[in-house]
């Protein structure tokens, strides 16, 4: 077999992304590269062989300029004798200051980079330390209500989390909003439920969904119900927020079976018989008692 240079080149490179260290200042260069913003799309490589050539090259010249920009103050902070403390703590402050973390561009720090900054400022000048706390509590606030995915593009995100109490909390509002909106059309929980049969992915989100929105799905969108039905019909629900989701699914056809409405009494009926016959558990699970109001 002929082997594909760009993808083994890659793969060599995703083994070194986790040594990444801030021992005395010495980061792993290489695997800078792997930080956040391009971790993500090496992995989406290596899993389908297709690659944004421009995309990788953007990122690499952007944090080959951003390197060598906070490694020149960092280096003379350690070697040149005449570099002073309170010139450094400048030097680093206003660095900060102009960049910025809210996104995973490739001209921007990674959160794990900014906190490590940040504390070596409060170290150095502590005077200071509680304005250098609050800038990096907002600066941290935004990058989590910005990236969604954010636990996903890190190495230690428990790392950011423990930099304030404050960001455990937000961090789960966030979460909780982020899943509002990903579930606020029935075109959205279709996406999610096919996530579930052909990914195996396990979306806290369609635990959310609450029967008044099931049912009016149902009765609305011939695709919803269709697809609910399949859902049911092909997947394994091996979480509490699938199990759940399908309880809900349950509640609501079962509703429906009772409807004065003889066409809606039918075919929520006809449903609810077919699952039964699945097996495997359905029967149980739609008659779950464990359901959200």
């Amino acid at each position: 077999l002929k082997k594909n240079k760009k993808y083994e080149d890659l793969l060599s490179l995703i083994s070194k992304a986790y040594g990444y260290s801030y021992e005395a200042y010495g980061y792993s260069y290489e695997a800078y590269f792997l930080k956040s913003d391009i971790v993500t799309k090496l992995f989406e490589y290596c899993q389908t062989s297709l690659i944004d050539e421009e995309f990788f090259k953007k990122i690499v010249r952007s944090k080959i300029n951003n390197q060598s920009l906070y490694k020149g103050i960092l280096e003379k902070d350690r070697y040149d004798m005449q570099y002073k403390k309170k010139v450094f703590v400048s030097d680093l402050w206003n660095f900060l200051k102009e960049q910025n973390i809210i996104d995973k561009d490739a001209s921007h720090l990674d959160p794990e980079t900014f906190i490590f900054y940040i504390e070596q400022l409060k170290a150095k000048n502590a005077k200071d330390k509680a304005e250098y706390h609050d800038f990096a509590l907002e600066c941290l606030k935004d990058y989590i209500v910005n990236n969604p995915s954010w636990r996903k593009d890190i190495i230690n995100p428990q790392k950011l989390l423990d930099f304030d109490p404050e960001l455990d909390e937000y961090d789960k509002q966030c979460t909780v909003k982020d899943q509002q909106n990903t579930i606020n059309s029935s075109e959205k929980i279709i996406g999610l439920m096919r996530d579930v049969i052909e990914n195996g992915k396990s979306d806290e989100a369609l635990s959310q969904i609450q029967k008044q929105e099931i049912k009016q799905y149902i009765l609305n969108d011939a695709r919803y119900f269709k697809e609910t039905f399949d859902f049911l019909m092909d997947s394994r629900y091996t979480t509490e927020s699938l199990k759940k989701y399908v309880g809900n699914i349950g509640s609501v056809l079962k509703e429906l079976s009772l409807s004065k409405n003889s066409d809606h009494a039918y075919k929520a009926k006809e449903a609810l018989d077919s699952l039964a016959k699945r097996g495997g558990g359905m029967e149980k699970l739609l008659n779950s008692n464990d359901i959200s109001k």
